[in-house]
């Protein structure tokens, strides 16, 4: 008997504490998750930009050749 109610009052308690630390689990799961992500996409976007730059700097001669010299 002692021990059901032992384990009542640990359910009890883990009950309580939940509504807490979820919440703070939420935000500590969002914020990790965004900066993850973030994490993540930031080398794609710089790849990305390096390729545009250099699309640019690909297209800079070829653009001279057909508008410069005639």
């Amino acid at each position: 008997m002692e021990r059901s109610t032992i384990k009542a009052d640990q359910v009890k308690s883990l009950y309580t504490v939940d509504a807490l630390t979820m919440l703070k689990w939420k935000i500590t799961i969002k914020h990790y998750y965004l900066t993850f992500f973030y994490e993540l996409i930031e080398p794609v976007v710089a790849v990305w930009m390096i390729k545009a730059r250099w699309r640019l700097m690909a297209l800079k001669p070829t653009w001279t050749l057909i508008n410069g010299r005639h």
